[in-house]
């Protein structure tokens, strides 16, 4: 009976301390997210002043020409002064993405990293962060032989082939047409980088 209880006071202990660690990191998140709230409000600030700086400075680059046209004897012209709501690019909209279609495989690099992500996070328990784990990876990848980053390459190749293969049933299932523009895509495709 003994080793029951010290078997969930050994488990109590490491839960307390789990969320003892989640309650400090959610501390950090919190201060990050009100530092970052706060930015925006000064960017947003700035970008306001800087808005009504532009406002002026063509107002009254316009009144200064329509004042020169009126003094020479030349046709009056009106100069457009955009207003800071609108700009004078047009802004196409991006094409949406379905959901549904087949994932790329990346490259070989990324594919390095998630298969390597869990047991770099088991070696170095102490780096939490994403970035931190990544330069982990990056010093890893580094280090591999020219035999050793093969095995990867030819994991990425076997990836692509499967992702080209799921591309052209997806679009073959979405578009009866798409089997055309599959084929001269498929042939025009760039080969991956090492």
């Amino acid at each position: 009976m003994m080793n029951m209880d010290d078997d969930h006071k050994e488990k109590y202990t490491k839960l307390k301390k789990r969320i003892r660690d989640i309650e400090r990191e959610n501390d950090f998140l919190h201060v990050r997210i009100h530092k970052a709230r706060k930015s925006v409000r000064r960017l947003r600030l700035e970008r306001t002043f800087l808005l009504d700086r532009i406002e002026k400075i063509n107002h009254h680059y316009s009144v200064d020409e329509s004042e020169d046209e009126v003094h020479s004897d030349q046709e009056h012209t009106i100069i457009p002064v955009t207003s800071s709501n609108h700009s004078s690019k047009t802004i196409k909209p991006k094409k949406k993405k379905d959901p549904n279609a087949p994932k790329g495989p990346g490259n070989v690099f990324f594919l390095f990293c998630r298969l390597q992500r869990d047991k770099i996070k088991d070696e170095h328990p102490e780096e939490r962060s994403l970035g931190e784990v990544t330069k982990l990876l990056s010093a890893k990848w580094k280090g591999l032989d020219k035999e050793e980053k093969k095995v990867y390459q030819d994991m990425y190749q076997k990836e692509l082939e499967e992702y080209e293969v799921a591309m052209k049933s997806y679009n073959s299932s979405n578009n009866p047409h798409a089997m055309d523009e599959d084929v001269i895509s498929s042939s025009a495709a760039p080969s991956p980088a090492p």
